[in-house]
């Protein structure tokens, strides 16, 4: 970093929104090696639960100070049974906070299938084992989607934990070229998340935390976020971050990675001089950059003043866009970056996001609003292919309503789970929107192919949704015929409901396996671990379940099975029924 830029970070308080701010800790990552006097590196294969294809190592080549920067690097490389070796850092035992500002300034990696994470856990497990005690993922990011998110994890202790969070958030600029500063604002009040300074989701802390499962662990509101938390630096690689495709990360595919490591400039942590408690430090807009957001953007209101616009049509229109998409909405919101810009504003900003997501494929139908909106630069027009939604994260549905094309027909009728109809008007045009919203919003990888570019982006919207769906069933098949439900708007054909997948029958035929095929019914420490003792001390019964082996995009149940069945095939006869135990996730039938 530059010398008199770090002096001036580092000067012994900062103001932000007329609170003063102390820093109470950073690591510039100046020199050329780690300070493990704040820094533990972690050694481990056990996947974080998560099935992640990754060993973290302590190797220079994962984890290595560089030009005032720290440098975590994934590489496909065979290691303890695993095929790619990474790094990861925490301050746990070292320093941990409970209220502040925590700033990581990051250039994130783009290769597919890679997850960087800049995230919070416990101190303290004073609530319970995970995740009852809370996590605080300020920044997780999908390599290649040019997307991060932010997420707290609460509930109860497994199984009974949920999590909320603001879903991918699609950034105008490349978080791979440039440094960009990912923070988060914790107070008594609520956790504020933002990218550069501009706060894009809130979550109060005024209220429960209890998933209502179980029996709660939580006596007032807040908990568990009323504790200390350490932070965590890592770069992952696969996981169940990726949905169905947690293992379907390929050699083949890591050779195409272009920036395979994510790169930390500073972390630094603020809080309030004389013990006091951060308040959100982030001002709120002037009337002038209201302004110039309303000035920069390409679909808006009619006129800026709302003096000069239907009231009831700003109302309604407001609250269908953060209905159906609230992610459009998070800057608007209270707390947001243009929280103080007026109702004309505010709309045209979420009306603006709408547009870019849907407009491609809609036109400039896609900024109407009922004739509050108008578009004020030249679009391109809709390709005669229907080319779909361009960020494959937004709820719209993206398909053509027009006739179906030959290679569209063909597709649908080979697919086991579908819509109930071919014809989307035939279809409940919400719930297509909605199923489509939160299948490429989570999985976004089973929508590679209906999204811009992809073999079917010029099918029409049941066709597209139907092609994810099957995706989505394909890699969840264990849950039967609900995984093809989707609020009723799929449907099982007859060949589908009865063949079994690969993987369902491989899991069907062995004789040592765990008590369910379904991970969520396990318990996911005891089959980490039972994964990470069979695959380091015995590699060779887990080289079918790694990248690039033939259970490798199975599920997390199912691949143990397999290498706990290969470990019984040779030791049952001497060690009997002992040597399919495993801590008790498994069973002989």
């Amino acid at each position: 970093m530059n010398n008199l830029l770090v002096a001036l970070c580092l000067f012994a308080t900062t103001v932000f929104a007329q609170q003063t701010y102390q820093l109470v800790w950073q690591d510039e990552f100046d020199g050329n090696t780690l300070d493990r006097s704040k820094w533990n590196v972690e050694v481990n294969c056990d996947g974080g639960g998560n099935a992640e294809l990754q060993c973290y190592v302590d190797n220079t080549s994962n984890l290595a100070v560089r030009n005032g920067t720290l440098v975590v690097t994934a590489i496909p490389q065979n290691y303890n049974g695993k095929g790619y070796t990474s790094g990861r850092v925490t301050t746990q035992g070292k320093a941990a906070w409970k209220y502040g500002r925590i700033d990581f300034s990051a250039k994130l990696p783009g290769g597919k299938y890679l997850w960087p994470a800049l995230w919070m856990m416990p101190r303290d497990q004073a609530y319970g084992w995970w995740a009852a005690s809370g996590e605080i993922d300020i920044m997780e990011s999908r390599g290649g989607d040019n997307t991060q998110e932010s997420t707290l994890h609460f509930g109860g202790a497994w199984p009974n934990n949920i999590y909320q969070g603001s879903g991918p958030q699609t950034q105008s600029f490349d978080m791979t070229k440039d440094f960009h500063l990912y923070s988060a604002i914790w107070t008594p009040e609520s956790i504020q998340f933002l990218v550069d300074n501009n706060v894009y989701y809130t979550q109060s802390l005024q209220r429960n935390f209890w998933s209502g499962k179980g029996a709660s662990p939580y006596t007032a509101n807040g908990q568990p976020f009323d504790q200390y938390f350490f932070l965590i630096i890592n770069l992952a690689v696969g996981g169940y971050f990726f949905g169905g495709n947690a293992n379907s990360l390929t050699p083949q595919m890591a050779a195409q990675w272009n920036g395979a490591s994510l790169y930390v400039d500073y972390v630094r942590v603020y809080q309030l001089k004389d013990g006091g408690v951060a308040v959100n430090p982030t001002p709120s807009p002037s009337s002038g950059s209201c302004t110039d957001m309303y000035n920069s953007l390409q679909c808006k209101t009619t006129s800026q003043n709302p003096s000069q616009l239907d009231t009831n049509g700003v109302t309604n229109s407001r609250n269908w866009l953060c209905g159906t998409y609230p992610q459009y909405c998070n800057a608007i919101n209270n707390g947001g970056q243009y929280s103080g810009c007026n109702s004309a504003e505010q709309l045209s900003y979420a009306m603006n996001l709408y547009y870019a997501a849907v407009g491609p494929q809609q036109g400039s139908g896609a900024c109407n609003f009922g004739g509050l909106g108008k578009i004020v630069a030249a679009t391109p027009a809709p390709t005669s292919s229907g080319s779909s939604n361009s960020g494959s994260n937004s709820g719209s549905n993206s398909g053509s309503s027009g006739s179906s094309s030959s290679a569209c027909t063909n597709m649908y009728n080979g697919l086991a789970c579908r819509t109930t109809s071919q014809d989307p008007a035939q279809m409940d045009t919400n719930a297509l929107n909605n199923g489509r919203g939160w299948l490429c919003s989570n999985y976004g990888q089973f929508c590679n192919a209906i999204n811009s570019g992809g073999q079917y982006a010029s099918c029409n919207a049941a066709e597209q949704m139907s092609y994810a769906m099957n995706q989505y069933y394909n890699a969840n098949s264990w849950q039967g015929a609900s995984a093809c439900n989707f609020g009723g708007i799929g449907k099982l054909v007859s060949a589908g409901s009865t063949q079994q997948t690969p993987c369902q029958s491989m899991f069907s035929g062995l004789k040592c396996r765990t008590t369910s095929q379904d991970p969520a019914q396990m318990d996911t420490g005891k089959m980490s671990g039972a994964r990470g003792w069979l695959c380091n001390t015995y590699p060779q019964f887990c080289t079918s379940i790694v990248s690039g082996g033939s259970y490798s995009s199975c599920n997390a149940a199912e691949q143990l099975s397999f290498a706990m069945n290969s470990y019984y095939a040779q030791f049952g006869a001497s060690q009997g029924n002992s040597a399919c135990d495993f801590g008790g996730v498994a069973r002989l039938v």
